[in-house]
């Protein structure tokens, strides 16, 4: 009776884990569908933000190396904010801009 009973718990973590799975995975999927569409107001914010974070940069006294490769750098893409997250799987997001030459 008892591997029985184990055997019945195995089986309702199973179900539930695909479930949980199959949940997240619709969640992930119907996300890009619910974001906004950026404003100019929203892309003159980030380029704002973007400047000030890239300011920061170049006059923090401790990257001078960053500041000579900044020199001979083709592009640089600018990330003002980011988030990060993790437990099991991980991710990250962030809008960005890219400056070119």
């Amino acid at each position: 009776m008892r591997k029985s009973r184990k055997g019945a718990m195995r089986q309702v973590f199973r179900i539930g884990f695909r479930s949980w799975l199959v949940i997240g995975l619709l969640t992930l999927s119907v996300l890009p569908a619910l974001a906004e569409e950026p404003t100019a107001k929203d892309a003159q914010a980030l380029i704002d933000e973007s400047i000030a974070t890239l300011g920061r940069f170049v006059e923090d006294r401790g990257l001078k190396d960053f500041r000579s490769r900044l020199r001979e750098a083709k592009g640089v893409i600018i990330v003002p904010r980011l988030v990060a997250a993790g437990l099991i799987v991980g991710g990250s997001g962030g809008k960005c801009t890219a400056l070119a030459r």
